[in-house]
Parts: structure tokens; C-alpha cells; sequence
């Protein structure tokens, strides 16, 4: 133990090495490490068996573990979202707003909420949610293709048709 008086100390024990700086914990080393102030209005971070955390007193700032977290995860913010099985995600909150994987959505995908689609091999899809009212590929679609919808095709081999549905 070395001792400089009892606000300003560094104690070995057998839950691991404590320091304590002007009265305040401000180091933990043990099977969780903390450095900083643990507490709900200083910046800290701590390292466990998960990962990496850097918080802002209560509040988590950025996860470093499987996923990767920057940013907070709360009504009206927005974070990256980093999946180790399948890209990386813009999010408000949860909600994503964009996502890089093997396939790429730019815009929210939720009830008339528009957005885009880049699918590695069907090409580029405009779309209302899920549905989708204009596509890029080997073809070009203009429209929503579906019972009483209108759309053009712009055939690679033949040409331009103006439909109602998938009839000419």
C-alpha cells in the first residue's frame, strides 16, 4: 500500500489495485478496470470481460466489444452502429437509417418513409418502405409494379413499354 495521506492513496488488495486521488476512486484494477470516476457526472471508462466501455457519468458514449457503439443510444441521438456479421449502421436510437453491409439502404425502411436500396446483384431499388416504385438493374422499372399500377420498362433487349402491371 502507498499511502500520502488518506485521500491520496493506492491500496493492494485482494479485489486488485484501488487508486484513490483528492478522496475520489479514481482507478480500479482488478477482473473489471475502471479508470476515472465512476460516477454519474465524470468520465470514465471501464475494461471487462466484454469489452471496452467509455462512459459520461451514466451515460454510455461508445462500446468496444463484438459491436462496436459511438455514439448514445437514446430517444433523439444518433450513433454508429458497427455489426460484426453484417455492417455498419447509422441509427437514431435504434432506428437505422442507413446501413453498409453487403447490401447497402439509405433512409429509414418504415411506413411511408422512403428509401434506397443498392442490392449487389439486382442493382439500385427506389422504394416507399419495402415497396419498391422504381428500380435500376439490367432493366430500369418507372413505377410500382402491381395489380392497377402503372410503370414503364426500359428493357435492356426490348426497348420501352408503357404497362399496367407487368402487362403491356
Amino acid at each position: 500500500m502507498l499511502i500520502q495521506d488518506s485521500n491520496n492513496k493506492a491500496v493492494v488488495d485482494s479485489s486488485g489495485l484501488t487508486i484513490t486521488q483528492g478522496g475520489n476512486q479514481v482507478g480500479q484494477f482488478g477482473s473489471t478496470a475502471t479508470i476515472g470516476i465512476n460516477g454519474t457526472t465524470d468520465e470514465h471508462i471501464i475494461v471487462d470481460s466484454t469489452g471496452l466501455t467509455v462512459k459520461d457519468g451514466a451515460t454510455t458514449k461508445a462500446i468496444f466489444s463484438t459491436d462496436v457503439t459511438l455514439g448514445e443510444v437514446a430517444s433523439n441521438k444518433r450513433n454508429v452502429f458497427i455489426d460484426a456479421d453484417s455492417g455498419i449502421k447509422i441509427r437514431n436510437n435504434t432506428t437505422e437509417l442507413a446501413s453498409f453491409g453487403t447490401d447497402m439502404i439509405i433512409g429509414e425502411v418504415d411506413s411511408n418513409k422512403r428509401n434506397i436500396l443498392i442490392d449487389t446483384d439486382a442493382g439500385l431499388s427506389v422504394r416507399n418502405n419495402t415497396t419498391v416504385i422504381a428500380s435500376f438493374g439490367e432493366d430500369a422499372i418507372i413505377g410500382e409494379v402491381g395489380s392497377s399500377k402503372r410503370n414503364i420498362l426500359i428493357d435492356a433487349d426490348d426497348g420501352i413499354s408503357i404497362r399496367d402491371n407487368t402487362t403491356v
